[in-house]
Order: structure tokens, then sequence, then C-alpha cells
């Protein structure tokens, strides 16, 4: 939120003498705005000295944090000299686009819902009610049954119940079962 000076001093004061601080592990307070060396601006373009921000939550004026972390995000400017925009060596600048756009970066992107995609010919090919061989292949060693409730493992696979060749458990005793 955008406060001037006085109104950014009202809330951090608050902040600073609410009893929640008592179960709180830490402090956080994250300031973005412009500034000065030692100062940030409010939306007023007035500026507060840093240090009397600090100042709000040390242990004299902010006790229920005494012994906590308090962690203070600045992103501001710190002073008046430019900072230009760092430039490219010549060897990496681009001089002409000769090409198409290339295809989006992200592998996920989906068109948009209702637009229609051409299916390449290779797949359509292909793209018939018979099974591969490596699904029939797959459907054969899962339909084996050997004699007990595992069916149709492959090595390195993790084998799968058959539930209907497993007996129910038996109750011997109340919160006993075999």
């Amino acid at each position: 939120m955008r406060l001037p000076v006085q109104e950014m001093m009202k809330v951090l004061s608050k902040a600073a003498q609410e009893e929640q601080g008592k179960a709180a592990d830490c402090l956080v307070v994250v300031l973005m705005s412009h500034g000065g060396e030692g100062t940030i601006c409010g939306s007023d373009d007035e500026e507060i000295r840093l240090e009397s921000i600090y100042e709000q939550f040390n242990n004299k004026n902010c006790p229920c944090l005494q012994g906590k972390p308090r962690l203070f995000f600045v992103q501001a400017c710190r002073g008046a000299r430019p900072q230009g925009t760092p430039q490219a060596p010549p060897s990496v600048l681009v001089k002409e686009a000769s090409r198409a756009a290339p295809a989006p970066l992200d592998a996920n992107a989906r068109p948009p819902a209702g637009t229609a995609v051409p299916v390449p010919a290779e797949r359509q090919a292909t793209a018939t009610s018979q099974p591969s061989p490596a699904v029939e292949a797959s459907q054969e060693a899962m339909d084996t049954t050997p004699s007990s409730p595992l069916r149709g493992t492959r090595e390195g696979a993790a084998p799968s119940l058959d539930r209907s060749k497993q007996k129910p458990p038996r109750v011997t005793a109340p919160g006993k079962v075999s």
C-alpha cells in the first residue's frame, strides 16, 4: 500500500505496540519505494530516515520482540547518482531478425479452448483401434495368473494385488485379527 510518511509511521508504530509480537517468532518488514542515502520516500514524496523506522522496533519501543530477529527488506534507491542502463557488448547485440518467431518456450502451452489443432499425418496413420505390440505385451503380462495373489509381475515392476484370490481376515477375539 502506498502511504504518506506520517501514515507510514502510524502503521509501523501501531505494529510495534501490538501484543501479537509476543506470540511471533520474528518480525519482517518490507519497504519498497523511492529513497535516498539512508532514507525512504512516502507517497507524498517526503523522506523519512530508515533509522527512525528501525527505532520503532528496538527493545525499548517494542519489548515484545526482545530476543527475536527483526528483518527489514528495503528496496529503494540509495543516492542521487544515476545508475545508467548496462549495455550488452556489441558481439551479443542482435543486428537483424531474419527468421519467423520461434515456437513458445513453454512446452506445456496449450491452444485456447475450442481451437482446432491439426494432427500430423504420421500420427493419423497410427491412430487406429488396434493396440500396439507393446500394449498387447503388457496386457498379456498382466493377464497371467500365478497361484499367488500377486498377478503378472515383471522383473523390477511393483506387484499388483489380486484381491479376488485373498481370503478375508479372520477375527479370533475382540481386537485380534489372524
